[in-house]
């Protein structure tokens, strides 16, 4: 604020662990924001696209109004939804994200965020004192992010592996997952966003990379 600047939060995936009071601490200071996006699609269980937009100060979507002498009249006193996004004409998009909230409870949707919780953090567990796998990060939501580390690589030849297993694990198309960097490293990410995945599809997805990793590794191709 003392430099007039916009903060904007992205909470895309992240935000809806705020639901959790034993998570409400990784979200100090998020009322500083000026904006917040979330897409409740990642978590709950309903059709893509669910994404919200959050303002501190609702007057600010007139930022995005357009108006005309036939649409969106300026001064209009009847409510127009119009005016709260650039696109006009929608969908009722609100109704699979109420009709779920509503199904599950709020416990229901706790549950959920806690499973996935569950799952890679149970998986970060088994991959501790592994040998071939550093994890980079403890997972404190549904995000685990790791590499394939051989022994005697320098870093510039780690991130080059990542990058390899990353790009033949995608085109296979059987797994999925991402590549992130963390502090300059290159990293393999999994994300789980259903209370249906389960620690064992997790150990398939870290042995698919440790078969495709072996491949670089045993060829030399990464350095």
């Amino acid at each position: 604020s003392d430099y007039g600047l916009w903060l904007h939060a992205d909470g895309a995936y992240g935000l809806a662990y705020s639901l959790l009071p034993e998570k409400k601490h990784l979200f100090a200071g998020i009322e500083l924001a000026d904006s917040i996006v979330w897409d409740p699609h990642k978590q709950f269980g309903i059709p893509i696209p669910s994404s919200l937009l959050f303002l501190k100060d609702g007057s600010n979507f007139s930022r995005v109004n357009v108006h005309s002498p036939y649409f969106n009249r300026e001064g209009d006193e009847m409510p127009n939804p119009g005016l709260k996004s650039p696109p006009s004409t929608r969908p009722f998009s609100a109704l699979p994200l109420v009709t779920s909230i509503r199904n599950q409870g709020l416990n229901g949707v706790r549950m959920r965020l806690r499973s996935s919780i569950s799952a890679i953090s149970e998986l970060a567990g088994f991959l501790t004192n592994d040998n071939e796998i550093e994890v980079l990060n403890k997972p404190d939501t549904g995000v685990i992010c790791l590499r394939i580390k051989p022994e005697g690589a320098e870093e510039d030849q780690l991130c080059n592996l990542q990058e390899l297993v990353y790009r033949k694990i995608c085109s296979e198309g059987s797994k999925s997952i991402s590549i992130a960097t963390i502090n300059g490293k290159k990293v393999l990410r999994l994300v789980s966003v259903s209370p249906e995945v389960t620690v064992r599809a997790l150990q398939s997805t870290i042995a698919s990379i440790r078969e495709v990793a072996k491949i670089f590794i045993k060829n030399d191709s990464f350095r």
